[in-house]
């Protein structure tokens, strides 16, 4: 996890993949993987990794944090767009 911790967010996902694949069911690499792709973007696979790590340990409160920040940072966008459709409109 260093990798992550210095910001090189390419090089955290090869190895946090490669642990997910020897440990599925391990809540810190589904939660660390989802983090790091929500950094570099890959929206759908952070969405499918926090809800993985949610899965599988529900008790944790830091998966349900990054899931609403990442749905909050689409809400966002949205909101934008349909108040510009809705002024566009009237």
């Amino acid at each position: 996890m260093l990798e992550r911790t210095a910001g090189d967010f390419t090089a955290a996902r090869k190895h946090l993949e490669e642990a997910a694949k020897l440990d599925p069911n391990r809540y810190s690499t589904h939660y660390n993987l989802g983090y790091t792709l929500e950094q570099l973007q890959d929206n759908a696979g952070a969405k499918e990794q926090l809800q993985k790590a949610i899965e599988l340990d529900s008790t944790e409160p830091e998966s349900y944090f990054e899931l609403a920040k990442f749905c909050a940072s689409w809400a966002k966008p949205m909101q934008r767009s349909n108040s510009w459709f809705s002024t566009r409109n009237n």
